[in-house]
């Protein structure tokens, strides 16, 4: 149940992440 949202997190992270570094 956990590693589910946790994966959800890490990919909504990463995508923000990447727009932010490429702006």
């Amino acid at each position: 149940m956990f590693l589910p949202c946790l994966l959800k997190f890490l990919s909504d992270l990463s995508f923000l992440f990447m727009s932010v570094t490429h702006f």
